[in-house]
């Protein structure tokens, strides 16, 4: 008989297929939602049969795979020990993902990867704050000025947020001459 023959069903005695090595995203990766779509990369899966090996990878947002937002199966093994697929669209934001791989030569199918546990996060920006007094050089007439400024635009969930005042006799900032440092407050 043929290993290779299409008319070979079912799995050939004695053919060993090994779970592929998952590389990136690795086990926590961080990804910045903007840094998309998401390229899975495994190092490729071994076997003992003769006939080629492809592979299925599979993205989740749970751990048991219940939850598939991505399945490819069929994908060619890539050059140099290395299989490297790119998801076709950009997964959601803000939450985690689980992905796994497994190899199979259309005879044998070998186990799954473990998973790998992700998350895909909106990145943090912030605008500038809108002073709204003193400005324009306003004179004040307290040694103790309140100092009133609209909150920073932002983008993202930045979770606690700070701000500096900061105080000089020039523009350029070249001498501070009082800093402080608060949280922020609504509006």
């Amino acid at each position: 008989e043929n290993p290779l023959s299409p008319s070979v069903a079912g799995p050939i005695p004695g053919v060993e297929i090994s779970a592929p090595k998952l590389l990136e995203p690795a086990t926590g990766a961080q990804i910045p939602g903007d840094n998309q779509p998401i390229t899975l990369l495994i190092e490729n899966a071994y076997s003992t049969g003769q006939r080629p090996l492809n592979y299925s990878f599979e993205v989740a947002t749970d751990a048991g795979f219940s939850n598939m937002v991505f399945l490819r199966e069929g994908v060619s093994p890539g050059d140099n020990g290395r299989t490297a697929l790119t998801l076709p669209n950009a997964l959601g934001t803000g939450r985690g993902y689980y992905w796994r791989a497994k190899a199979q030569d259309g005879a044998n199918t070998g186990p799954y990867s473990g998973s790998v546990a992700f998350n895909v996060f909106t990145p943090v920006s912030f605008g500038k704050p809108g002073p709204v007094s003193p400005v324009g050089g306003q004179k004040v007439t307290s040694l103790a000025p309140e100092f009133r400024f609209v909150n920073a635009s932002r983008t993202g969930n930045p979770g606690l947020v700070s701000y500096v005042i900061e105080v000089s006799a020039n523009s350029a900032f070249a001498g501070i001459i009082a800093a402080w440092q608060f949280p922020e407050q609504s509006g």
